[in-house]
């Protein structure tokens, strides 16, 4: 039976995650979005060159992955036979802005990472509070964390890095016993750790953690295996205007 397809014409970008490599040795993002027909929408997988960039609002043809059930998970048409062209497949439609990233956020945010959890929703976007970023130490690390968000094999371009960056945190209306304690797979993050050696730890100096003139959401998503353990996608983030 043929995948279920879908043609989405106002996908907005929210976050992409680190470089993956998959087992046929393609290497490969994962993207995600929201939908204001659809929902929520995780693509994967997609070139490292994709138009799929944070805000930009997108027209892209989807498919149904066999190997994911889960509701937001897609792939594009034609992905692994079409790959050297896939990103002709997408049309940028616009941009984001600003202000329509400010009157867009918080109205899709949830009360908490375990509410999602509990509706069986694989992707969203939370509020943190008492926010702090850390860096790990990736030996230390459960080896099921580090599962892609699709359920592929090990992120094998992260295990180039020592460490890993993580946020502990509150959600805004936190329903959670204890803080959540999550691994962070923004490609900003990355990219960072691959320009700067050896300054990692600025890393959260440069995402604003701690400084209360910005406004700050997560993106976050779960595993494909591991559904009750979810990852930190995307950081949004901007300067509330002053008072």
């Amino acid at each position: 039976m043929a995948p279920e397809r879908r043609q989405i014409d106002d996908l907005i970008m929210l976050g992409r995650a680190a470089p993956d490599t998959l087992k046929d040795g393609r290497t490969t993002i994962c993207a995600a979005g929201y939908s204001p027909t659809h929902g929520f929408i995780r693509v994967y997988p997609t070139r490292l060159s994709s138009p799929l960039k944070q805000w930009s609002c997108v027209s892209v043809p989807l498919e149904r992955n066999p190997q994911d059930t889960r509701d937001e998970s897609w792939k594009i048409e034609g992905s692994k036979g079409e790959w050297a062209t896939l990103d002709s497949k997408i049309e940028v439609r616009g941009l984001l802005s600003r202000p329509e990233r400010i009157r867009l956020i918080p109205q899709l945010a949830s009360p908490c990472v375990s509410t999602l959890n509990e509706s069986h929703v694989s992707l969203g976007i939370v509020r943190p509070a008492a926010l702090k970023g850390y860096l790990s130490d990736r030996s230390d690390v459960d080896s099921t964390i580090q599962l892609t968000l699709f359920g592929g094999p090990t992120l094998k371009t992260k295990a180039d890095y020592r460490m890993q960056p993580r946020l502990e945190y509150r959600c805004d209306r936190c329903v959670s016993v204890g803080p959540h304690d999550q691994q962070v797979l923004e490609i900003g993050c990355y990219e960072w750790f691959r320009k700067h050696p050896g300054q990692e730890a600025k890393v959260f100096e440069n995402l604003h953690l701690d400084d209360p003139a910005y406004e700050k959401f997560l993106l976050v998503g779960n595993q494909a295996f591991h559904r009750a353990s979810y990852l930190v996608i995307g950081i949004i983030r901007w300067k509330r205007a002053a008072s």
